[in-house]
């Protein structure tokens, strides 16, 4: 089954969050090739706007951030470009 990946549900791949474990296993279930990934094309951007605020309201170590991002980004979904399918989904 393919799904979208939202930037929030990643950052629970490496904050302890209220369902991080669900997040867990979503990634686990993608690295086992049970279901694909997508993404918008901002995604990456998203998830280190969120570790940068995070690191401001010292929530996560300040510089942690960057280790963060890389984790996630290893297991980056494949990023779609979010303004071709967004047109696509008007010309439905």
């Amino acid at each position: 089954m393919k799904y979208v990946l939202d930037s929030s549900v990643a950052l629970k791949w490496v904050l302890p969050e209220p369902d991080s474990a669900k997040a867990m296993q979503l990634r686990t279930d993608f690295q086992n090739r049970v279901h694909d990934l997508v993404a918008p094309n901002i995604f990456y951007v998203e998830v280190a706007h969120a570790l940068t605020r995070a690191e401001r309201q010292r929530r996560i170590a300040v510089s942690s951030g960057w280790r963060l991002w890389r984790t996630i980004m290893v297991d980056c979904p494949v990023l779609v470009d979010s303004f071709a399918w967004i047109q696509s989904m008007s010309a439905a």
